[in-house]
Order: structure tokens, then sequence, then C-alpha cells
């Protein structure tokens, strides 16, 4: 059985956010965000919390509603990743639970452990423009992709994507994409590797080192999210539905934190970022300048189950 919960969905903003915004507050020791600053007693207070989910609402991660407005994300992935034509970066990870009741192995992944999968697209700045969180650790990323509504109006051809363009330098017209991994199936709007080994210099491995430094958005995001909110860095204590509102909330959190340039700073310093230069390996910086290895958190790659 699928179950997910979308952050389209009205009920996250209001009562039911309240609870899993104290959840943050209390597990993840949240004064942790100003790296070093007491973070302000009152917004433990549940009518701050209350005014503070108001506020989240601007932070909704939204999708573009028009072609002018998916056109301003592909500029900045070709001025900031220098791969055009790109739309978004697709991926998802595992978010540890407790052993759910009842639950059999729906819930039990590759790891060995309980999981849900939050599944995301994220822009050239590493911001979510949509957020599904829910299903079972036992599904892979193309299983979990199928289900969301984002999978189901791209499909659908509803997403009022911009019209084919010439790339520069060429002379046919190419769709514009979304990127991502092997977990998911290829389409249309849909770019990733080519399989297999490729030379050095070959117009394949050049491509395919462009994509990867294009997909690596979605990383970044959720490397942030788990090296600053410690709730989701160990099995976090709810039943799934609830823990599903705790990650949720999470990403409202980071969306929120990267409006502005004062907090974006705070909460993501330039130069949080590193990256193996033979191997490729992201990593995030935390507060302690201690480097933690994206695959080493609670957020996981999912496996691709067959």
């Amino acid at each position: 059985m699928h179950h997910t919960i979308s952050l389209h969905r009205r009920f996250l903003i209001g009562p039911r956010l309240n609870p899993a915004l104290k959840k943050i507050v209390e597990e993840s020791k949240i004064d942790s965000l100003l790296y070093g600053e007491d973070f302000p007693e009152r917004l433990k207070n549940q009518q701050e919390i209350q005014r503070s989910s108001k506020q989240l609402k601007i932070a909704k991660p939204k999708m573009p509603k028009n072609q002018e407005e998916w056109l301003q994300i592909a500029k900045g992935f070709e001025k900031r990743w220098n791969f055009p034509h790109c739309l978004g970066s697709i991926d998802g990870k595992h978010c540890i639970l407790q052993t759910p009741a009842n639950s059999g192995s729906d819930y039990f992944n590759y790891k060995s452990t309980f999981s849900i999968v939050l599944l995301a697209l994220v822009d050239y700045h590493n911001n979510f423009l949509f957020a599904d969180v829910g299903c079972q650790g036992r599904i892979s990323d193309g299983g979990v992709f199928a289900h969301t509504s984002f999978c189901k109006t791209l499909y659908a051809g509803t997403l009022k994507l911009p019209e084919e363009s010439i790339l520069p330098g060429r002379t046919e017209n190419v769709p514009y994409v979304f990127v991502a991994d092997d977990a998911f199936a290829l389409h249309k709007h849909i770019l990733k590797l080519y399989g297999g080994t490729h030379e050095n210099n070959s117009p394949k491995r050049t491509f395919n080192y462009r994509l990867s430094r294009a997909r690596r958005v979605v990383e970044n995001a959720f490397g942030i999210l788990s090296s600053v909110f410690r709730v989701l860095r160990k099995p976090i204590l709810l039943k799934e539905d609830n823990a599903a509102l705790v990650v949720l909330s999470c990403v409202y959190l980071h969306n929120f934190l990267r409006r502005s340039k004062t907090s974006r700073n705070i909460y993501a310093p330039p130069g949080s970022f590193d990256i193996e230069p033979n191997t490729r390996v992201f990593y995030f910086l935390n507060e302690s300048s201690r480097r933690i290895r994206m695959q080493d958190t609670s957020l996981s790659r999912p496996k691709e189950v067959t």
C-alpha cells in the first residue's frame, strides 16, 4: 500500500504542522541552526510556533506556473552549472523510522532499517520545488516518483513546460529536461547518465560529468537537511504519518531560511559544500567544519528494487 503526503495538501499548514515544528525544536536542538548562537526560548512556546507556521506559507515549495517561470530556472542552471535546458534535479532519500507496528516488511529497506522516502525536485539554487514523503522504504525512487502528482502531470503534458528550442551552437530543437539518476526511467523530459565506461574527454564522459554536476543540487539540499535538522540523523520516534509531517516541516524550514541573504548565510554559509576532485563524492560542512559524507547520514540513497 502506498501512503504519501504531498506538500500541496492544505492541512500541513495549521494545527497539524505546529506539533511537527515543535518536534523539530525539541529533538533536533534547533538552536544549532544559528551555529553557536542561542535560539530564542520563546520559539518553544506553542503560540510562537503557530505564528511561525503562518510565516512558512510563503516558503511552501511551488512548481512554476507558466513557461516564463520554468525558463528562469533553466537560465539559472545554465549560468550556475553550465547545463542548458535543465528545469530541476529529481532524487529520493530515505528518512529512518523506529520500527512501525504491524507493518511487516513494507518499510524495510535495503540497509536493513525501516524508512519512508522523501522524493524531491530541486532548483539550481538548492531550493525545493516539489516534495513528496511517506512512501515505504522498500520502494525504489522510480516507483515513488510514479505515484506523485508531479509525475502524473509531467506524463500528461500539463506542466506548462517551455517549448523545445535550439541549444547554443546547434540547429535542431531539443526539449527542456529534468535530470535524474538510473533509478528513473528515461522520458522526453527526463535525462540521465550514459551507462557504461567511457574514455577520458569523450563526448559521453563529458556529458555525464556535466549532468552529474547539474544533478548535484538535490544532493546539496538533502545534505543541508540532514546536517542542520538533526531529527533526520537518527530514527524518528513517531508513527509514519507524523514522521512524514516532521520531514515536510524541515523542507518548509529549508526554503524559508533560504529566502533572504542573511538567513541563508547562517543556515548554509558560502563554502558549505565541498567535493572530492577525484571521486566526486559530495560533502556538507557542518557548524564545526567537520565534513559529513551525505551517504553516511540517515538521509541515505534508496536502492532500486526489482
